[in-house]
């Protein structure tokens, strides 16, 4: 706040020292020029005036008033800074410039007139009226007075302005004539390993009875956190590992948990991000707090992440939070809307003006986006964040408003469009459930397309980021997607929902989405036509996958479904030959479980009875990093696909009993269904079907016992091995 009050006070000075009419500048105290006046119209000199501000007034308020004060008095006589707030006095025939919400009727019959982003400027009567909503606007409009409205202390007395705020001043769009989308390579030989002699095996390990109570086993979305919003992206397994070592060895306390939040605040990769003074605030209550700072611990904040962990974990805010982080999950707090780390706000509506065909538009670091409509990306159109940073707290910031109504998409791509480094805000925690029924953060409904280096979060409606069906050649890469708002008992996100086909999805850190992580369906061109003869043929790595507190239904799901056809017999199965998925982490603690962690089949969530099949596919060299380990109750399964391949993934499952007694449903690490399954397969799977005529698999778990519901778990481990193995170049061609 001192920074931007300060940056108002100096604009103030420098515009008195400048002069764009043609009038002769003298000295600073004759010459107060922001821009040329028309010389025909009466004028009402300022001289003698009262800047009046309510007794409820904001610090913007205040402050903005006061840089009135301070800029109008190097050229008006007898200019005044009113200590008569609430209007005990009698003001009717006092000259006073009303700024903000006063209780006079001129400001009160002014705010009637504003929208929320909108001010009135205004002369009435002997009394000059700067009337808006919020306190940012307010700011904003004394700027605009300062630089549009006077000159030489004096204005017209016929003065009435009604504008929105907004700043797109600072907003660069320029044209290019490229297609961004370079990414999207394919191997061009067979992917080889260095040669391993680990043989293939599914073998038991250990029972593990876990209790959701025990603070030696409690607090990893805490850790998550820390990792997400401190430093923008999601713990490894290494580190991830390590803390919660920590923690089993000292107890989720305040202390161990002051003490890992101070270490990743003190750390040199935090400091290397060089975040100012707001940005560290934001990142700081983030991560502690799980929720945004308001804007009083923003403008109070004394710059020092590190040394403000203590006070934070010491609070009684904290006190109250500890079960939470310890049983899991405890979701998010209040997102807040005039709380940013940069230097303007603008509307959906106001920025789409700018945007056209083939053009990038650069924001300002810091720009709060409010998403009062959705935002048509058109042709060939660039979004980015001026300097592309890779910390969310430096992007500009789309956010959804905490209000009813805004039912729709946030941002919607056509052809050839591309983001990079934008924060993409749902907030979903500002909507009740009945709330949610439609909205999601990012669609893709046009070919060759990139969103790269994002942070995306929290959509009000299944979807973070959602590639359309009959699109192509997508690039999907470097972004960090969370769903801590939802839940996996009411609501359901997926982190990346891919029904393109050719497209490569990698180095993605995606963590508590509670549906699917990742996503990948059958590829139809066209469902009027029934078209769904070309391959899905989407390449996935790289990617880490991490549920720490919310639990999902499944991490890595190659969807077969027709679900304009459910229940008839397609003409063609589902073709995903060229569909590779290597070298993706994934992993839990022991507060989230995944129904699945990778399936390969429509028969989980419909049953047998759908006639849907599918030809191809294949998950290659995945694992669960080195001390870490996947809770659920199937680890990988096949069911009605052929010509799949599973080879070369090492992975530590835990399993659940969630399942209700059903003949064929049960909990298992690895089944494959030889009945109408085959391919390359690694050793140690069960012949098993995932579902039976009557009990889909989905169902089935939704109705038993699972980690939010039950005081204690009972978990029997089982670890899946094989040495990486060569990934043949034909298994990457579509057919």
């Amino acid at each position: 706040m001192k920074k931007r009050i300060t940056a108002l006070i100096i604009a103030c000075f420098l515009l008195l020292c400048s002069c764009d009419s043609g009038i002769q500048q003298e000295t600073l105290s004759d010459t107060l020029l922001i821009s040329e006046a028309e010389t025909e119209l009466p004028k009402l000199s300022l001289d003698g005036y009262t800047v009046v501000i309510s007794g409820d007034a904001s610090e913007r308020e205040s402050e903005a008033a006061k840089a009135l004060y301070l800029a109008l008095g190097e050229v008006c006589e007898g200019i005044a800074l009113s200590d008569d707030f609430d209007g005990k006095q009698d003001n009717t025939g006092r000259a006073e410039i009303l700024v903000g919400a006063t209780n006079r009727p001129q400001s009160q019959a002014a705010l009637v007139e504003c929208g929320e982003f909108e001010f009135i400027i205004r002369s009435a009567e002997n009394k000059l009226v700067i009337a808006a909503k919020r306190p940012e606007t307010i700011e904003y409009a004394v700027n605009y007075f300062l630089e549009h409205c006077t000159v030489r202390g004096s204005v017209d007395q016929s003065m009435s302005i009604l504008l929105s705020y907004t700043e797109l001043e600072g907003i660069e769009a320029y044209d290019y004539n490229e297609v961004y989308n370079m990414n999207c390579t394919r191997p061009t030989e067979d992917i080889v390993y260095p040669r391993s002699d680990l043989q293939a095996s599914l073998v038991e390990t250990e029972t593990r009875s876990v209790s959701k109570s025990d603070i030696y086993t409690g607090g990893p979305q805490f850790i998550a956190k820390l990792y997400t919003e401190a430093l923008s992206r999601s713990p490894s397994g290494e580190e991830f590992a390590d803390a919660t070592a920590r923690i089993s060895e000292k107890g989720c306390t305040v202390e161990t948990l002051t003490a890992l939040a101070y270490e990743i605040f003190a750390s040199d990769e935090y400091k290397n991000h060089n975040l100012t003074r707001e940005e560290s605030c934001f990142t700081l209550y983030r991560a502690i707090f799980s929720r945004d700072p308001s804007l009083e611990e923003l403008e109070t904040f004394g710059g020092n992440a590190a040394d403000s962990v203590s006070s934070l974990t010491a609070s009684d805010e904290f006190a109250d939070m500890m079960q939470g982080i310890i049983e899991g999950p405890y979701f998010w707090g209040i997102n807040q809307e005039e709380v940013y780390t940069g230097s303007s706000v603008i509307l959906a509506s106001q920025l789409q003006k700018q945007i056209s065909n083939y053009t990038v538009t650069k924001l300002p670091q810091g720009t709060l986006v409010l998403m009062d409509t959705v935002l048509v990306l058109p042709t060939g159109a660039m979004l980015v964040t001026e300097g592309e940073p890779t910390h969310y707290a430096k992007m500009a910031r789309f956010l959804r408003p905490a209000e009813k109504g805004s039912h729709h998409h946030l941002i919607q791509m056509g052809e050839e469009c591309e983001i990079k480094s934008i924060f993409i805000d749902g907030n979903m925690s500002a909507f009740e459930l009945n709330e949610t029924a439609n909205g999601s953060n990012t669609v893709i409904t046009g070919s060759y397309c990139n969103v790269t280096y994002c942070r995306v979060s929290d959509s009000t409606s299944h979807q973070n980021v959602w590639a359309l069906d009959g699109t192509s050649e997508m690039y999907i890469a470097h972004n960090l997607i969370t769903g801590y708002a939802s839940d996996h008992n009411k609501t359901w996100q997926d982190g990346i929902s891919c029904l393109a086909t050719g497209s490569v999805i990698e180095y993605n850190d995606i963590v508590d989405t509670t549906d699917g992580a990742i996503a990948v369906f059958r590829y139809i061109e066209n469902y009027a036509a029934y078209d769904h003869i070309r391959a899905q043929n989407s390449i996935i790595r790289y990617n880490n996958i991490f549920n720490a507190g919310n639990s999902a239904y499944v991490a890595h799901d190659y969807e077969t479904v027709n679900y304009f056809k459910i229940g008839n017999p397609p003409e063609y199965p589902a073709n995903m030959t060229g569909l590779v998925s290597y070298e993706n982490n994934i992993w839990t603690s022991w507060r989230a479980h995944y129904h699945m962690v990778v399936t390969f089949s429509t028969v989980p969530w419909q049953g047998p009875v759908v006639n849907d099949r599918a030809i191809g596919g294949s998950f290659y060299n995945n694992s669960s990093p080195d001390g870490c380990f996947a809770l659920c109750a199937c680890g990988i399964n096949v069911d009605k696909v052929t010509d799949a391949a599973v080879r070369g993934n090492s992975f530590l499952f835990y399993l659940g009993d969630w399942c209700r007694s059903a003949p064929g449903v049960g909990a298992r690490a690895y089944s494959i269904n030889e009945e109408n399954s085959g391919g390359d397969f690694q050793a140690g799977y069960v012949n098993m079907p995932i579902a039976t005529e009557t009990a889909t698999f989905i169902n089935t778990l939704a109705g038993g016992l699972t980690l939010e519901a039950a005081d204690t778990v009972e978990l029997q481990g089982w670890k899946l091995t094989e040495g990486k193995v060569t990934i043949p170049l034909e298994r990457f061609q579509a057919e």
